[in-house]
């Protein structure tokens, strides 16, 4: 296996998303909307949602799309986990993705020996953020 990736979807915000998660993280957006794509499988669709969404940093990539399948149920069975360098990254991560959203556990020393934060951001994404593994 060379790698895995986070695989997102949304019920018509994957845009606004993926760009809030630019500015946190920074690196280069790639957006996809079906009306970019002439295929008449989509002509039924709303042209401007989400076919396709990468968010590629140096050290991690984002892949996203609007469901356009049936409504996204946003559940507790998928987090995005991301080991920081540092307890100042953490902090820094933790309050911008919680703008708006709900808070599980602000920043603190956690019992396995690592400075630990976790939340679901505005967009219903479940985040957790690490340093010290």
């Amino acid at each position: 296996m060379k790698h895995s990736n986070v695989y997102l979807f949304f019920n018509g915000n994957c845009k606004a998303a993926m760009e809030s998660y630019q500015r946190i993280f920074g690196g280069d957006l790639q957006l996809t909307a079906l009306g970019d794509v002439k295929n008449e499988a989509f002509k039924d669709f709303d042209q401007n949602q989400i076919m396709y969404a990468l968010l590629k940093t140096p050290t991690m990539q984002i892949m996203a799309s609007d469901n356009m399948q049936k409504d996204t149920i946003v559940g507790d069975n998928v987090c995005v986990c991301i080991e920081c360098s540092s307890k100042e990254e953490v902090d820094q991560l933790y309050a911008a993705l919680s703008k708006d959203g709900q808070i599980s556990m602000k920043p603190e020393d956690a019992f396995w020996g690592a400075y630990f934060g976790s939340l679901t951001d505005a967009f219903g994404v479940s985040w957790m953020l690490n340093f010290g593994l």
